[in-house]
């Protein structure tokens, strides 16, 4: 019995030594501890749609007008036509809004763009002249004039950006373009003598006429993404809507016949430089 006793006795000092070092041991260990899990950020994408205004200037082309006579018209005095091909480059306001979906690729931005804006560009032409060396008792003074005004613009225009950096991008952009063009003319006679049958001493002419041109336009620019939202865009463009022609007839009473004409052709190109501001629906 007593030996019994004692086996049991030794054997529980024996396991409670070995309990005790096993703790010991088990506090000797390095603590192991998890780290919080990380909030993955997200990253600034140019895809997604986008709706914006802009405003800017629009400067004409100066080219030269085209000039015809119907086969019953009675030539210009000389120094008239070359006055009025001669015009100063116009500058007018533009100013409306955009909309427009981008899809970026790498560094490659894709998009396609609409906008559509009032524009106040008006180009003027005034030519006159003087008939020299007339007898006695005539005279013969001539004013021809012309106006081209665009009254509003649209565009439709595919995109090709570049970043250079994340939020940056450099940009080049061309497609269709179209808008209302008015072009009117007129020319008058004033003078004295036997020239001028029945004692008409002004002779007058006008036409005029408003047409939808459509073309083409091409430029680029670069836009900035200042917030995930918003970005703001410098950008040149040129535009070419074809040419707009205008017949004069006589306006006046007096013996003329249907061929006593004239026509005017213009030109309808123009730069445009503007800054606009986009918000994005989609893509952070």
């Amino acid at each position: 019995m007593e030996f019994t006793i004692m086996a049991k006795t030794k054997l529980a000092a024996l396991l409670l030594t070995l309990l005790m070092a096993g703790t010991a041991q088990a506090a000797d260990l390095p603590a192991t501890h998890y780290a919080p899990a990380q909030a993955v950020l997200p990253v600034f994408t140019w895809t997604g749609l986008y709706a914006g205004v802009n405003a800017g200037a629009a400067f004409s082309d100066s080219g030269r007008p085209r000039y015809s006579e119907g086969p019953g018209f009675v030539g210009l005095n000389p120094g008239t036509l070359a006055g009025f091909q001669r015009s100063r480059e116009q500058t007018g306001f533009v100013g409306g809004g955009q909309f427009g979906y981008n899809h970026q690729v790498g560094r490659i931005v894709l998009g396609l763009e609409t906008d559509f804006q009032y524009a106040g560009l008006d180009r003027r032409r005034s030519g006159t002249g003087t008939f020299p060396n007339l007898p006695a008792g005539v005279t013969d003074n001539d004013n021809l004039t012309s106006r081209s005004r665009l009254d509003y613009l649209g565009t439709v225009r595919g995109r090709v950006g570049f970043l250079p950096s994340e939020r940056l991008m450099v940009y080049a952009t061309g497609g269709l373009a179209y808008g209302d063009v008015d072009v009117r003319t007129s020319y008058t006679v004033i003078g004295t003598g036997p020239f001028f049958p029945g004692g008409v001493n002004v002779i007058p002419y006008s036409g005029s006429r408003s047409s939808v041109q459509v073309g083409y336009v091409a430029g680029g620019g670069v836009e900035y993404a200042f917030t995930d939202r918003l970005s703001a865009k410098l950008e040149g463009l040129y535009a070419d809507l074809g040419s707009s022609s205008v017949t004069a007839r006589y306006t006046g009473t007096g013996g003329t016949g249907p061929t006593d004409i004239y026509t005017v052709r213009e030109t309808n190109r123009f730069g445009l430089v503007r800054a606009g501001l986009n918000y994005r629906f989609t893509g952070l």
